[in-house]
């Protein structure tokens, strides 16, 4: 199975004890990296009191992501359909359902310090530091009709002074509204099929305030903001004044002028994300790194509207950023009108 295209390999590495395995094992992972495997996760199984065994899973194809990170009534429906009927009916599955499968899709804590204290250091370990800095909670913020224009709906504004550098809404802001792929997946299917008034309000409101994310496979999940930092509106001919600090510090040094307005397809190329084939550290803050910490990039007073970058929102390839770029041009123009605003107006939902 390993040497097709889908193949994948379950490698027992040794004891999480024995300090050689350990010391081996980036190279390892560094070598099938090098032959092509495209997914790598590993978790820790114990085999006594004092000791777990450190399993790594190796997949070569990027798209078996969907079922690894399926949910727990998904993996169950598919090891139900894979598994025969023993004779006696007894269970054929002695140690292992989708709630165990739950558990191996979040690494241990040790395996992501390990991880983290390579040589050079991975770059998505530092995004902790954002943690240090000072945070402006929910409560510095407020609700109201946007300033942008007629037909722009709601915006979010600040209520007290906020300092460049600083976070906002951090701490409430670490869980999103989650749907794995496959379950994304069916709604939009059903969605598309039926069309029915409950599958329409949810399907808007995922669409209208959430985002899609690949980092399951080709099968997109949807992640939606947990709060009213979802009311944040994109920031016309650079006018934002709160973006992704990473996004933020490679567009300042390599076109700091790009907005909307003169965005080209190759400007893909600036911020196009790299898949990760093996971080422990993003298998245990997935949520948090789809939800990115926003920071303050110019000083907000109070009554301001707060404004972000929509422009690098999809990364998904190239014909598709270009497209939104198109939009989000549209809208600032007032040549068009968001998802959201779209369907208040038509008053379907």
């Amino acid at each position: 199975n390993a040497l097709s295209t889908n193949g994948m390999i379950a490698l027992q590495l040794g004891s999480i004890l024995d300090k050689d395995v350990m010391r081996q094992k980036p190279d390892l992972i560094n070598l099938f990296v090098k032959v092509g495997f495209k997914s790598i996760h590993d978790y820790t199984e114990k085999y006594n009191l004092s000791d777990s065994w450190n399993i790594v899973i190796l997949l070569k194809d990027r798209n078996d992501r969907v079922n690894w990170y399926a949910n727990i009534p998904i993996t169950n429906v598919l090891i139900h359909k894979r598994i025969y009927q023993t004779k006696s009916s007894s269970a054929a599955l002695r140690h292992f359902d989708g709630a165990t499968m739950k558990g191996f899709q979040v690494p241990p804590k040790f395996l992501e310090n390990e991880y983290c204290m390579r040589d050079p250091r991975p770059s998505e370990c530092g995004k902790n530091e954002i943690k240090k800095r000072v945070d402006a909670p929910l409560s510095s913020f407020v609700v109201q009709n946007s300033t942008i224009g007629e037909g722009s709906g709601r915006g979010l504004f600040a209520k007290v002074d906020i300092k460049t550098g600083s976070t906002i809404g951090l701490k409430e802001s670490l869980f999103p509204v989650y749907l794995p792929a496959i379950t994304w997946d069916l709604i939009n299917t059903y969605y598309e099929k039926f069309n029915e008034t409950d599958a329409r309000k949810f399907y808007n409101y995922v669409e209208g305030y959430g985002w899609e994310s690949d980092w399951s496979g080709n099968i997109p999940s949807a992640f939606v903001e947990p709060n009213f930092l979802t009311y944040v509106n994109h920031g016309c001919n650079g006018s934002n004044n709160v973006d992704y600090s990473e996004m933020y510090e490679i567009k300042m040094q390599m076109k700091p002028d790009l907005t909307e307005q003169n965005t080209e397809p190759s400007d893909f190329g600036l911020l196009a994300t790299k898949s990760i084939i093996y971080s422990p550290y993003r298998d245990r803050h997935v949520f948090h790194e789809e939800v990115k910490s926003d920071i303050v990039v110019k000083d907000i007073v109070a009554g301001e509207e707060v404004f972000s970058d929509y422009l690098f929102y999809t990364t998904e390839n190239q014909a598709e950023f270009y497209k939104e770029a198109q939009h989000l041009k549209g809208l600032c123009n007032g040549e068009e009108v968001g998802l959201v605003t779209q369907k208040e107006l038509s008053h379907q939902d």
